[in-house]
């Protein structure tokens, strides 16, 4: 997805609005006299999902929009400890001009400087793509990072009491050239209202796990530490949930 803070516009609201992030239209940096404008602390102040591409790690943060002793205050960063060690001491956060969101100790030290990408993320500047830290909006209580790597083969929707309700295959390749989405396929004795959906393809939007239909009908899926995913609480319904087979 494009970056709104390049293309200065604001997002419209809608299902993915909240991981997109709104321009960052500061005039200074958090060193000049004149302050970032407390709008775009308050738009992206939330809960964000702080994952290293590297590896499984992965914890979320909560920034404040709430002023304490002249900062803007990070909670959960302790959780942090096992994961992104050197984000468990922050306690504040702060924006630059140069569209970074910088976490810092109680002293003001600066301990990690994340740069904002076209995608609308944040990224570790400096470092190659898969060995990065990423941190982007936490939507609906995501608590991993969703890896393409990690889906192809066989999966199977189930009930929380663990019925099974259908079963899927997740495919590598890509739909078209240069494209995010992949192939996917669902099996005959699948539950009526999953094949009405007539699902055939998958891709990651964000922290968020999608699969589209031939139609317009798709299916957000969100993603939990223990490898699962389950279904988004805005589809309505029956809950669901999509587990490795």
């Amino acid at each position: 997805m494009r970056s709104l803070f390049r293309d200065g516009i604001a997002p419209t609201p809608g299902r993915f609005a909240g991981w997109v992030l709104i321009p960052f239209l500061i005039a200074a940096s958090p060193t000049s006299s004149r302050p970032v404008d407390e709008n775009i602390y308050q738009a992206i102040a939330g809960d964000w999902l702080f994952a290293s591409e590297a590896d499984d790690g992965a914890c979320v943060v909560t920034l404040s929009s709430t002023i304490v002793a002249g900062h803007h205050g990070v909670a959960g960063a302790s959780r942090c400890r096992d994961c992104v060690g050197a984000l468990s001491s922050a306690t504040i956060w702060d924006l630059d001009a140069e569209g970074g969101l910088t976490f810092r100790d109680r002293a003001g030290k600066s301990l990690i400087r994340l740069s904002e990408d076209p995608d609308g993320q944040y990224y570790q500047p400096g470092k190659s793509s898969g060995n990065r830290l990423v941190l982007m909006a936490a939507n609906e209580g995501s608590e991993r990072l969703v890896r393409a790597s990690e889906m192809p083969g066989q999966w199977q929707f189930q009930r929380p009491d663990g019925s099974a309700v259908c079963a899927l295959t997740f495919q590598a390749t890509p739909v078209a050239a240069r494209s995010s989405f992949r192939g996917l396929s669902i099996s005959p004795g699948c539950d009526a209202n999953l094949r009405k959906l007539q699902l055939v393809k998958w891709h990651i939007e964000g922290a968020l796990l999608v699969l589209v239909g031939s139609e317009t009908a798709d299916l957000t899926l969100v993603p939990k530490a223990d490898g699962s995913f389950v279904k988004s609480a805005k589809e309505g319904g029956k809950p669901l949930i999509l587990v490795r087979r």
